[in-house]
C-alpha cells in the first residue's frame, strides 16, 4: 500500500466518521443532513478494504454523489466540507 493510498483511506475514514456527533442532534437541519449522508456513507464503510481499483472506483463515485446539490447542502449544513475536500484532493 502506498503512502498516498493510506492517506486517502484516512481521509475517507474521517469523512465517514464525522456524522456520529450529529446523529443525536436536536437541530432539525443537522438531523436531516445527517440522515441523508448516513444513507450514502453507509455504502462506503468497507471501501478501504477493497483492492486499489475497486476502492478508487467507489471513492470516485462517492465524490460524484457529493456534488449533488442536496448532498452538498447537507455537507455544508454539517460543516464537513473540509473533510470532503481532503478526500477529493487525495
Amino acid at each position: 500500500m502506498t503512502k498516498a493510498d493510506k492517506e486517502r483511506d484516512i481521509y475517507l475514514k474521517d469523512l465517514l466518521s464525522f456524522l456520529k456527533p450529529y446523529s443525536s442532534s436536536r437541530d432539525t437541519t443537522e438531523k436531516e443532513a445527517c440522515s441523508l449522508l448516513k444513507v450514502i456513507f453507509n455504502n462506503y464503510r468497507k471501501t478501504s478494504a477493497a483492492n486499489h481499483e475497486t476502492e478508487t472506483a467507489e471513492i470516485n463515485y462517492l465524490l460524484e454523489q457529493l456534488k449533488d446539490s442536496t448532498v452538498a447542502k447537507a455537507i455544508t449544513d454539517l460543516d464537513i466540507n473540509r473533510f470532503a475536500a481532503r478526500l477529493t484532493a487525495s
